[in-house]
C-alpha cells in the first residue's frame, strides 16, 4: 500500500482501521482495532521490517493483550473492532529516603525556595516511565501497519485522524505528526468542539501521571479562525496546524509538534487527540464510537 502521506486525508476516504478514545473513570486510553488490521499483524506483516526501532519479540497479540509489554488489555469486541485499554499509572512515587540535597527540609538552603531535586516534597522520588514508553511504542506499531497491508477493508466509517510518531525519549526526538480528516476539519472550522472539555480530560490524565505536581503548561484551543493546537508541559512543547484553503474542497488538517521534549508529553497529546477524535466522530456520525 501507499506510504503515510497527507494526500490520503486530502483526496481519499480512508477506512476506519484504528480509533483512539479516552475515558476518565478510571483514566484509561482505549485503542480500537479493525479485525483486518489484527489479521495483518498476525499473519502477513513482518514486524522486524516494519518496526526497525523496536524489538519485535516484545510485542504481544493474544486473547488478552495487545502491544509492547502487554500494555493494552482486551475489553470486548464490537462488530469488526476489537477494543483494548491501558489504564494509566503514575510515573513517579515518593520513597522513604529523604532528599540528599535538602536533607528532608524541602527548601534550597542557598536560595530559600523549593528544593530543585525533590521540588519541596522532602523525599527522594522514584521514576518509572515504562508504561508510557510501551504505549507510545505500541501506537508507533499501529500507525505503521495500514501502509503495508495488502488491501484495506470497506468500513462504514472513515478514519478520523492518522498519525506518525517517534517512540523515543529526548529533546526533539518525541515528535508527532497528525492529519485530521476533512470531515473533522469542517467541525473544527465551525468551532463546534468544546476545547474546555478536552483540556479537562488531559488534566485528569496528567494528574495520574504526575500526582505530586499541579497541572501546568496545558492548553487546547482554536488559533483564532486559522487552526487548532494542543500544548503540554515542556519547553514550548505543542502540536498545532493551520487550515488550508482550497477552491474545490476543504482539506484535512496537518499538525506537527514543536520542541517535542519527552514521551510523557507525547502521550498527553495522544490523550488530547483521543478525546478530540471521539467528539469529532460523534459530530460527524451522530453517534458515539463505543456505543
Amino acid at each position: 500500500m501507499a506510504e503515510f502521506s497527507f494526500f490520503y486525508m486530502e483526496a481519499q476516504k480512508l477506512p476506519l482501521l484504528y480509533h483512539l478514545s479516552f475515558k476518565s473513570d478510571p483514566p484509561r486510553l482505549i485503542l480500537s482495532l479493525h479485525s483486518d488490521l489484527l489479521t495483518a499483524i498476525k499473519h502477513f506483516v513482518p514486524l522486524d521490517q516494519v518496526l526497525p526501532l523496536i524489538t519485535p519479540d516484545e510485542f504481544s497479540l493474544d486473547a488478552n493483550h495487545f502491544g509492547f509489554k502487554k500494555v493494552f488489555s482486551f475489553i470486548e469486541q464490537k462488530s469488526e473492532y476489537y477494543l483494548y485499554q491501558a489504564e494509566l499509572k503514575p510515573t513517579v512515587e515518593l520513597t522513604e529516603q529523604i532528599c540528599p540535597d535538602c536533607l528532608g527540609t524541602g527548601i534550597d538552603e542557598y536560595f530559600g525556595n523549593k528544593c530543585r531535586r525533590c521540588r519541596g516534597l522532602k523525599n527522594e522520588r522514584k521514576f518509572d516511565q515504562s508504561q508510557i514508553t510501551a504505549i507510545c511504542q505500541t501506537l508507533y506499531a499501529v500507525q505503521k501497519i495500514p501502509w503495508v497491508m495488502e488491501s484495506w477493508p470497506n468500513t462504514t466509517y472513515e478514519q478520523i485522524f492518522i498519525f506518525s510518531n517517534s517512540p523515543t525519549n529526548g529533546r526533539d526526538q518525541s515528535d508527532l505528526h497528525v492529519e485530521i480528516n476533512p470531515l473533522g476539519v469542517v467541525e473544527l472550522r465551525e468551532q463546534s468542539i468544546d476545547t474546555n472539555f478536552i483540556l479537562s480530560q488531559i488534566k485528569i490524565a496528567q494528574t495520574i501521571l504526575e500526582p505530586f505536581f499541579p497541572c501546568s503548561g496545558l492548553r487546547c484551543e482554536y488559533i483564532n479562525n486559522r487552526g487548532f493546537m494542543f500544548a503540554v508541559p515542556g519547553d514550548a512543547f505543542f502540536l498545532d496546524g493551520l487550515y488550508q484553503n482550497h477552491s474545490k474542497s476543504i482539506l484535512g488538517l496537518e499538525m506537527h509538534t514543536h520542541n517535542p521534549d519527552d514521551l510523557e508529553g507525547q502521550l498527553l497529546l495522544f490523550i488530547g487527540l483521543a478525546v478530540l477524535s471521539d467528539l469529532l466522530f460523534q459530530q460527524i456520525y451522530h453517534r458515539s464510537f463505543s456505543s
